[in-house]
């Protein structure tokens, strides 16, 4: 057998196609809809987690074991709990006027909290 070269196995009973083998279309078709749906449905059941982990982390406050508390109670792993309060709480978001980024906070900042610029600052 060489090494790397595609071939079918058949793993308890059930046989596996090689990449080469040609399907059918309407198959094709049929299985590309259903990773679409389901991948629509990942990313949906994601901004439905996201928004219960924002509710939480204002219900029980953004401090030391939160996390592990909110992944216990939603039946995820902290990693995942993790990488939802970086995407809410830590990404820019769309400026209305400009259409550039800017950090969330932004609009929670007053004139006197940005530090004056350093006289003989030239920008670069």
């Amino acid at each position: 057998m060489v090494p790397h070269q595609w071939y079918t196995v058949t793993v308890t009973g059930r046989s596996t196609m090689a990449w080469s083998t040609p399907i059918a279309s309407l198959e094709a078709f049929r299985r590309a809809g259903g990773r679409r749906a389901y991948n629509a449905w990942r990313r949906d059941m994601k901004l439905f987690r996201r928004r219960d982990v924002m509710q939480l982390v204002l219900q029980f406050g953004h401090q030391r074991g939160v996390q592990a508390r909110i992944a216990k109670l939603l039946s995820v792993s902290e990693g995942t709990i993790s990488k939802d309060i970086k995407a809410t709480l830590y990404a820019p978001n769309v400026c209305q006027a400009c259409g550039g980024y800017r950090p969330r906070h932004f609009s929670l900042m007053k004139p006197e909290d940005i530090s004056p610029v350093p006289a003989g600052y030239s920008g670069e």
